[in-house]
């Protein structure tokens, strides 16, 4: 079950952003369906006043966070850690064993 919301008066973002968070949603997703035997998996992007909030969370099996700085393991957060940076993003990634995971980016709004 996936649901989606959006919230929030929608800004146009460059498209380097776009593809960004395009490409974290999409390797949070591939993680989801790879690891997490998840069954809900909830999508917000949120327009806020000073940044961007796109957050995806599911209910499934979560892993210890701290394992995934391993080296030759998790490289798709580290891609994800990766792309945030490029944009100036914030990425946070909250897990516990048996109660899911949430992925959070936070891009800033260009300043005029």
């Amino acid at each position: 079950d996936l649901s989606v919301n959006v919230r929030g008066r929608t800004r146009v973002m460059s498209s380097r952003v776009c593809d960004a968070a395009m490409l974290i949603v999409q390797q949070a997703i591939a993680n989801v369906l790879s690891h997490a035997k998840a069954n809900r998996v909830a999508l917000t992007i949120e327009f806020g006043i000073r940044k961007l909030r796109i957050c995806l969370r599911d209910d499934g099996r979560g892993f210890l966070p701290d394992r995934g700085t391993t080296a030759g393991t998790h490289f798709g957060q580290l891609g994800m850690r990766e792309r945030a940076r490029e944009i100036g993003a914030e990425l946070r990634i909250r897990s516990a064993v048996e109660r899911g995971t949430t992925v959070s980016v936070f891009v800033p709004y260009p300043t005029k």
